[in-house]
């Protein structure tokens, strides 16, 4: 809601969606669940809902740190309560629905990405808070 009705960027929304949080009653949190739906996502592509790694696994999606090599993905969701996390990934081209590809694991647990900004290194904990799904995406644009 904060990023579509009022413009904010998606990797700035989770501060603010967490004091709003504390801020309303459970009956107006209720009415924006059956607003939005419980099968809604954030604009960090999670569920409204709690959803486990395992059901994410179950619907396809992978930790970026799980990925193959030389394989291509679209981000998924992103782990939403670390904001220096979420503006590092997008001054890398990462956010949700973007084209990754996975070009290489390196000896050091990183690794080389290319999005449409170009290739960088992530290390092991950035890409663990990635969840990626595979697809026919075509090539990094």
């Amino acid at each position: 809601m904060l990023s579509e009705v009022f413009g904010m960027e998606w990797y700035q929304v989770h501060d603010e969606a967490e004091r709003l949080e504390h801020a309303v009653s459970p009956a107006f949190e209720a009415k924006l669940i059956e607003k939005l739906g419980e099968k809604g996502t954030c604009p960090h592509g999670n569920a409204v809902l709690p959803d486990s790694p395992s059901s994410r696994k179950k619907r396809g999606m992978i930790p970026l740190s799980e990925a193959l090599e030389k394989s291509d993905y679209i981000v998924s969701s992103l782990y939403e309560r670390d904001p220096r996390l979420l503006l590092f990934l997008h001054k890398l081209g990462i956010g949700p629905q973007t084209k990754v590809r996975l070009v290489a694991r390196n000896y050091d647990e990183t690794i080389t990405i290319e999005t449409k900004l170009g290739a960088s290194t992530l290390g092991r904990p950035a890409a663990e808070k990635v969840w990626v799904k595979t697809g026919m995406i075509g090539k990094i644009d």
